[in-house]
């Protein structure tokens, strides 16, 4: 088999002196974390990136736990807690303007809720309210994924499921609901008030609908019970592993637990969990039309919440899109280290 460059290299190449005095270990989760942050509009400028390196530094003699890690960000994150009420809404940041006020009306008048989703935007805006106080929305995304990078890479040197060094941690119970919460509630706890909450919104992204709020809790613990009971041993191939793994990610995508930033905890997750097993994730592998593409085609439900509400069971996916992209990883070989 013919393998590809290895995966940090795409950026070793754009940041050579960043890059300088990383181990191969090292430079392929910083390069992870980049690329995790690209297939979300991020940018990648060299004093970012030195920080990021300087965040590895820091850990390489001092191995904290997630408890110790969030001690040193007192008060950025919120209590983890989820809300019953319901609304509408997409997930493309879309506010109705003033000039919307007669269909605002009508809206609030039809279904009360919706003035939940207007909460979360300053008044007359698209922009969510956020910590910095940001209304220009260009801004807060560059600052956002700034701040969510950094904290990612943070993560990267913290166990946060238990994983053991030899991959064989299975018996080690996951609590995929709290370990989301925890990974949403770091990454964003600067951010928004409400980082590392369950979303008291419903949401659809173009013609499919993601999981309502009230089957949230009960999807969790089903992804908890897959893993649990069927998650292959090392005995298993590579391309069995990336069969269940597209499989998992392709329903977490479509809980999409929170109002924002939703991929970035799960390839946070994902990480993690494919580190049990020794599976080599390889974002890089992918460019960002290519990968989103594949998670939305995952989600097939309807728009429509009245019908997703009514469908049977929790999930209403096609995760061949999603198991591709896993089994392209397995293919090239880019081992983690």
């Amino acid at each position: 088999m013919t393998l590809t460059p290895s995966l940090e290299n795409l950026w070793q190449l754009s940041f050579p002196t960043q890059f300088t005095g990383l181990s191969p270990a090292e430079s392929r989760k910083l390069a992870n974390t980049i690329h995790s942050h690209v297939f979300e509009g991020f940018i990648p400028e060299a004093p970012v990136i030195a920080q990021a390196v300087d965040i590895i530094v820091a850990q390489r003699d001092t191995a904290l736990d997630l408890d110790q890690l969030l001690m040193q960000s007192p008060g950025e994150n919120s209590p983890l807690h989820t809300h019953p009420s319901h609304t509408l809404g997409r997930d493309n940041g879309t506010c109705l303007l003033s000039e919307d006020a007669e269909l605002i009306a009508e809206l609030l008048a039809t279904a009360p809720d919706y003035a939940r989703w207007l909460s979360y935007f300053y008044p007359d805006s698209n922009v969510l309210m956020n910590k910095w106080d940001i209304e220009d929305q260009r801004e807060l995304e560059k600052r956002e994924l700034a701040e969510t990078f950094l904290r990612s890479q943070e993560l990267a040197g913290v166990d946060l499921l238990g994983n053991a060094t030899d991959g064989n941690s299975t018996d080690s119970p996951i609590e995929t609901q709290k370990a989301f919460q925890t990974i949403h509630g770091y990454l964003f706890g600067a951010v928004y008030e409400w980082a590392g909450e369950i979303r008291d919104v419903d949401m659809a992204k173009g013609d499919s609908a993601f999981l309502t709020t009230a089957a949230i809790p009960g999807a969790f613990d089903a992804v908890d019970q897959r893993i649990g009971v069927h998650y292959p041993d090392n005995n298993a191939t590579l391309m069995e592993k990336a069969d269940f793994l597209g499989l998992v990610h392709a329903e977490l995508n479509d809980i999409h637990p929170f109002r924002e930033g939703n991929g970035r905890t799960t390839r946070v997750f994902m990480e993690q969990l494919a580190a049990r097993y020794s599976f080599p994730i390889c974002w890089s592998l992918f460019d960002r039309e290519e990968w989103n593409q594949a998670a939305h085609a995952s989600t097939v439900a309807p728009a429509d919440m009245s019908e997703r509400a009514s469908l049977d069971g929790y999930f209403d996916i096609d995760p061949s899109p999603t198991q591709e992209l896993y089994r392209k990883m397995a293919q090239h070989e880019c081992h983690i280290g």
